[in-house]
């Protein structure tokens, strides 16, 4: 399955110090994923689940279901209590999954005490039949990732492997799907490209529409053909435009760009 996700839009939905006065709502994003043809939708932490109420958690849920929409869910942070709270909210929406990744905005848990914390609460998750997952992330190696699943092992544990997020790790993102496909259940495609700025110092790194960027996707599929239940999410790192308007624009038409070459690629992969 494929699909889109708040971080699709990160500028309509608005950003930490660029806020927009006609925010995409999420029943926006349900829309727009059920007229390109998607399958899935994930709720990420930038448009945080539990600050809505409970009305319009459920009226989220009938949405997708009249659009025939899988949803997926994420937040930040492993304390129990706080997975506790957003397992709640994905099972009042008839969700498939809770992404999530190790550190909260004000909090960094060494490896033992997440391992502590997930291990407690995934009885839970096995119990709703639904997944706890986790993603990479720059502040965290593969090997770090791969510690945790090999020691927690167990079946409602699974990887989110975000394609570009490793790089901030100075890691290579190939390697990092190689070592954690077993466990991987949930992709989010990134395209970004690498290039010099005017001042010749460094290297910046930016985003770019799926297929138009460095990284591409098909090394992802043939990775994980094997894999069963992954679902395919696209996220744009849409450069600033100048003005909160043009950057929406631009991000809109990337999201378009992306949808028609994740469609074709797909299409190509039921094909072989």
């Amino acid at each position: 399955m494929w699909g889109l996700t708040t971080f699709t839009y990160p500028w309509a939905f608005g950003l930490p110090g660029y806020p927009t006065k006609d925010s995409l709502t999420l029943e926006d994003l349900l829309e727009r994923a059920a007229r390109f043809g998607a399958q899935v939708v994930q709720i990420a932490h930038n448009t945080p689940l539990h600050l809505l109420e409970e009305r319009t958690i459920k009226r989220l849920r009938e949405l997708a279901r009249e659009k025939e929409l899988v949803l997926e869910i994420g937040t930040l942070g492993t304390r129990r209590d706080h997975l506790e709270m957003y397992l709640a909210i994905a099972e009042m929406l008839d969700a498939r999954l809770l992404r999530t990744i190790l550190d909260e905005p004000h909090y960094s848990p060494s490896l033992e005490e997440a391992k502590r914390e997930i291990r407690s609460v995934l009885p839970l998750f096995a119990e709703k039949n639904i997944y706890l997952v986790l993603e990479n992330y720059e502040r965290k190696k593969k090997e770090d990732l791969h510690h945790l699943f090999t020691e927690i092992d167990h079946p409602y544990f699974r990887f989110c492997f975000d394609t570009a997020n490793s790089l901030g790790a100075f890691e290579d993102p190939h390697e990092v799907l190689k070592l954690l496909a077993p466990y991987t259940i949930n992709v989010h495609l990134k395209d970004v490209v690498a290039f010099r700025p005017p001042y010749q110092l460094g290297f910046v790194i930016e985003g770019r529409p799926l297929g138009q960027g460095s990284l591409g996707v098909q090394w992802v599929f043939d990775t994980l053909c094997g894999q069963k239940e992954v679902t395919y999410l696209i996220e744009l790192l849409t450069p600033w435009q100048g003005s909160m308007e043009k950057s929406i624009t631009t991000e809109a038409e990337w999201a378009q760009e992306s949808v028609r070459f994740l469609k074709e690629v797909m299409s190509h992969e039921k094909g072989k």
